[in-house]
C-alpha cells in the first residue's frame, strides 16, 4: 500500500522530485518550508489544509484551486470541479473537457474520451488533493514551482492560463507584500 505523508506547518513529504516542462529545482527538504499558491495574479490565503504537498515526486494541490467558487479568492482558472464523498469522486471540467478521479479505485479517466491516466487523486487534510502536472496538462493551464527569495524556505506555486499578466519573476516580486500578509495571518493562526 503506498503512503504519503500529510504536511503540517512543520513538515514536509521529501521523497524526490517532479518534472514540470523540463525540471523542476531540487525539492525543499526542510521541517519548516512553507508553499504558497498563486493563481493566476492573485495569492491564496495560506492554511495547513491549502498548502501542496509532495508525493512521490510530485507536487500535489488542493482540487478547491481550480475552481473559482472554492479556491477563496475568486479566481477562475476556466474549470469547475465537483466532489461527492459519497462516491468518493472528483471531477473537473469545462465545456470541452471533463477528467474524473475516483478515489476509491486510484483511477483518472478522461470522460469524454474514455481514456484512462496513471494519475491519481491524494486524501490529505480531509480532501481530495490532485497532481499539478496532471491537471495542467489536460486543461492547457501552466504552472510553475519558485523559491521566494524573500521568505527563507518559502516556496511559491503558481497555477496559470492565458489570463496571468506577469511572468513569474515579476509576479513574486510584485506580489511581496500580500505574500508577506499572508503569512502574518497564517502565523497569527497557529498562535492560541
Amino acid at each position: 500500500e503506498e503512503r504519503y505523508e500529510e504536511k503540517t506547518p512543520y513538515t514536509v513529504l521529501a521523497d524526490g522530485c517532479g518534472a514540470l516542462h523540463g525540471a523542476l529545482p531540487p525539492m525543499p527538504v526542510s521541517a519548516a518550508n512553507l508553499y504558497f499558491t498563486a493563481i493566476n495574479n492573485s495569492v491564496a490565503f495560506l492554511t495547513s489544509d491549502t498548502m501542496p504537498l509532495w508525493y512521490n515526486g510530485t507536487i500535489y494541490v488542493p482540487y478547491t484551486v481550480f475552481d473559482a467558487s472554492l479556491n477563496g479568492i475568486g479566481v477562475s482558472l476556466g474549470l469547475n470541479a465537483s466532489y461527492n464523498r459519497g462516491s468518493n469522486l472528483l471531477t473537473l471540467f469545462n465545456l470541452q473537457q471533463m477528467l474524473v478521479f475516483d478515489l476509491n479505485n486510484g483511477t483518472c479517466r478522461d470522460e469524454i474520451t474514455g481514456v484512462v491516466y496513471s494519475a491519481r487523486a491524494i486524501m490529505s487534510n480531509g480532501k481530495p488533493y490532485l497532481a499539478l502536472n496532471t491537471v495542467c496538462t489536460f486543461f492547457d493551464l501552466e504552472y510553475s514551482y519558485s523559491q521566494l527569495p524573500y521568505i527563507p524556505q518559502g516556496y511559491l506555486v503558481r497555477v496559470k492560463n492565458a489570463d496571468a499578466v506577469l511572468d513569474d519573476t515579476s509576479f513574486i516580486d510584485q506580489a511581496q507584500d500580500l505574500i508577506g500578509m499572508r503569512l502574518q495571518e497564517y502565523t497569527q493562526s497557529l498562535s492560541p
